[in-house]
């Protein structure tokens, strides 16, 4: 059997204009706990955990951190949806069994990218564990396109 986990939820998303990208626009997505504990879990003899090779301390942060940059330009609707560029610091470890909240906001519009300042934190405490600059753009055949019709105007 296939185990189940939840999707990251959006918390929440603030937009200048509604469906449209500007400068300021925010969201917030949470992870349930239980993915990255069984990722770095065996699951008994001599079989490596599940997250082996992938890692998971690392890429889950990073993961959570670009989908609450997605959300905040709404990017599963309008298509900027793909990491161009990021880069990134780990503040401190990522607690296996703690619930995860990631928040995201845009600094920069150019022609063809987005770029979001991200942060991610433990549910219950306000302090960071890793920050992020994530450049998005909308590539639906491979290679990013202008984004100005999906750019709230000035």
């Amino acid at each position: 059997m296939t185990p189940s986990f939840p999707v990251p939820e959006l918390l929440s998303r603030e937009q200048r204009v509604p469906g449209r990208v500007a400068v300021g626009d925010r969201a917030a997505v949470r992870l349930a706990p239980g993915l990255l504990d069984f990722l770095m879990t065996p699951p008994g003899g001599d079989v490596p955990p599940p997250g082996r090779g992938t890692h998971p301390m690392s890429g889950l942060p990073l993961g959570l951190a670009v989908e609450a940059a997605i959300q905040a330009v709404d990017g599963h609707a309008n298509g900027i949806d793909v990491l161009r560029a990021c880069t990134c610091e780990f503040l401190a470890p990522v607690q296996r069994s703690a619930a995860l909240v990631a928040r995201a906001r845009v600094v920069r519009l150019g022609r063809r990218s987005v770029t979001l300042h991200t942060e991610l934190f433990h549910e219950h405490n306000p302090d960071a564990i890793f920050r992020a600059e994530c450049t998005l753009v909308r590539a639906p055949r491979g290679s990013a396109e202008e984004i100005a019709p999906f750019m709230a105007p000035d």
